[in-house]
């Protein structure tokens, strides 16, 4: 069995702890998400996390290999930081533009 060292599933890695895994980093996605203004540059990201979540949803009855699990943990976390970044772009923009950040 493989081990994806960045991707932190490690030996133990099966089909229910790569699920519960990409639920919870589904999760932290869209808390982030919520975040993100959904716009025309961030539309396919929150549209993307949508069919992931299906896609992780679906698991048991399609019973995807490990490399497959594995690529859409990765892919996960690439949005997650992806996710950051826009919303740190759009602070940034918010505050260039005399906003106050939400919260204040």
């Amino acid at each position: 069995m493989s081990t994806v060292i960045d991707g932190g599933l490690g030996p133990q890695s099966n089909l229910a702890t790569d699920q519960h895994r990409a639920e919870r980093l589904l999760t932290e996605l869209a808390i982030e998400l919520r975040r993100v203004p959904v716009d025309e540059h961030t539309r396919t990201l929150h549209l993307r996390a949508l069919a992931l979540k299906r896609a992780v949803m679906r698991w048991p009855d399609d019973q995807p290999d490990e490399s497959v699990r594995h690529a859409v943990v990765d892919e996960v976390r690439v949005m997650q930081k992806e996710a950051l970044d826009w919303r740190r772009a759009s602070a940034s923009r918010r505050k260039d533009a005399g906003e106050r950040p939400a919260g204040e």
